[in-house]
């Protein structure tokens, strides 16, 4: 067992084991306090030989390294005048929030996998007995350590590690694990994918299928021809990249190496998803409609399609209503421009012929008084 980083070897142990049936192992290594903050990598590696044949089985698992400061909160002092001290509890605000190491596990029927959960007491107030509930795959695949986290104060954090081990009889699938921690309190909900499989070549290539369709998915994008994509277009190349790449390994039968790569190809092409989910909020938000006949029908019409496009995630059809809910707002402020330049002319005109006639009834008067005179 060994802990790499940037090719630096932290910790690392041997042993000799003996298999009779099957053995399952738990093994603790240590980062030093002075480590780098980064993605570090767990390798498992058994050697299994005889005199005429030797097998070599590695494994391997990531997780991140960063650095935190522990703050104890000091104890309270009670009356410096020497006074008896009452202990005061207050029920303060209470939330707590989970977040996964990874989402996507892959997963070999018989085998177990494995991630962690993050558990973060985000109130101001202790929090108790948590327990993580996971929906999506029968519960009897399931191990978590620890059953539950007796202690967490506020700003604290701590860890579930999950395990799974479907049994031999389990069918190849999908399956959509659904993550919540709650104690009187629920967290967040977190999702993630599970890809099972009976070997490894099945699993890549089951991979390889997901990431193509998140790929098509994430391809629309360049259908949002009406908003700045350049951040897009970098993310969507490097994705291609990455499945040449991961196709190449896999054509290899270096299933592991192509897994890793088609991994980082389905983060590429999620976050193309998610950053053009957030181009689409972010101007749908901006469209302030504004309407005039006969414009006006036309306008709710445009702007009920763009709302559709924008809540089904219709890359093609949102820009085509964005454009045309857009002309019409146009038509309409152009409308009411040249109605109020009208109504401005009209008003002029009223005003100068009022001022006419004022004019005009002023001499007529002045005329009347001088003929008084003579």
């Amino acid at each position: 067992y060994k802990i790499e980083f940037v090719n630096q070897t932290y910790d690392e142990r041997k042993e000799t084991i003996a298999v009779t049936n099957s053995l399952e192992k738990f093994v603790a290594l240590t980062i030093p306090s002075n480590a780098s903050e980064g993605m570090y990598t767990f390798y498992s590696i058994l050697d299994v030989a005889s005199e005429n044949w030797k097998v070599n089985i590695s494994s391997y698992d990531t997780f991140n390294v960063i650095s935190c400061q522990e703050t104890t909160p000091s104890a309270p002092t009670g009356d410096r005048g020497g006074g008896d001290v009452y202990p005061l509890t207050v029920e303060g605000n209470k939330k707590l929030e989970i977040k996964l190491t990874k989402y996507k596990v892959l997963g070999i029927i018989g085998n177990m996998s494995s991630f962690a959960v993050k558990a973060r007491n985000l109130g101001d107030s202790k929090l108790t007995g948590i327990k993580l509930e996971i929906s999506g795959i029968p519960q009897e695949w399931i191990e978590i350590s620890p059953n539950k986290i007796d202690n967490l104060i506020p700003g604290g954090e701590s860890d579930f590690l999950v395990l799974i081990k479907p049994p031999m009889n389990s069918k190849e699938s999908i399956y959509q694990l659904s993550i919540k921690a709650k104690n009187e309190v629920e967290s967040n909900e977190e999702k993630i994918l599970f890809i099972l499989s009976r070997d490894e070549k099945n699993l890549t290539s089951t991979l390889y299928e997901e990431v193509e369709k998140v790929r098509q998915t994430a391809e629309k994008a360049f259908y949002l021809s009406c908003l700045d994509i350049s951040e897009i277009r970098p993310l969507i190349d490097e994705g291609e990249k990455l499945m040449v790449l991961g196709k190449k390994y896999m054509d290899e039968e270096e299933y592991k190496k192509s897994q890793e790569v088609l991994l980082n190809a389905f983060k590429n092409y999620e976050s193309v998803i998610e950053k053009a989910n957030f181009l689409m909020e972010k101007r749908y938000e901006k469209i302030k409609p504004f309407g005039l006949p006969p414009f006006k029908s036309k306008l709710e019409v445009s702007k009920l399609r763009l709302a559709k496009a924008y809540s089904d995630k219709n890359y093609q059809e949102f820009c085509r209503s964005l454009n045309n809910t857009t002309k019409y707002i146009a038509y309409s402020l152009v409308e009411g421009s040249i109605f109020l330049i009208i109504l401005v002319f009209l008003l002029i005109y009223v005003y100068n012929k009022y001022k006419k006639y004022k004019e005009k009834k002023f001499e007529e008067k002045l005329k009347e008084i001088k003929k008084r005179l003579e």
